[in-house]
């Protein structure tokens, strides 16, 4: 196996996922915007703010918790609904 080879495995681990908000202004992003070890430090400062907004930082960027969704439990019952019994 050549050293090129090698190197090109495909990256197997999976990113965590916060559950973090970003606001600039009125617009809003999800965590995927910011690098993993920064998503990994504002989880942690959400956290030691018990979930509580974050104040904005100097550009204007306030970092927050995605509301809790209901939508993963409608989709599962609209697929039940729309899908044929067996």
């Amino acid at each position: 196996m050549s050293l090129v080879n090698e190197a090109q495995k495909p990256n197997t681990a999976k990113r965590v996922t916060y559950g973090i908000v970003i606001t600039i202004g009125t617009t809003t992003f999800n965590e995927w915007g910011l690098h993993e070890s920064e998503a990994k430090v504002v989880n942690e400062l959400l956290t030691i703010n018990g979930d509580q907004p974050l104040p904005a930082t100097s550009d204007g960027v306030v970092f927050s918790r995605r509301a809790p969704s209901n939508m993963a439990s409608e989709l599962a019952a609209l697929r039940a609904k729309l899908t044929p019994a067996s």
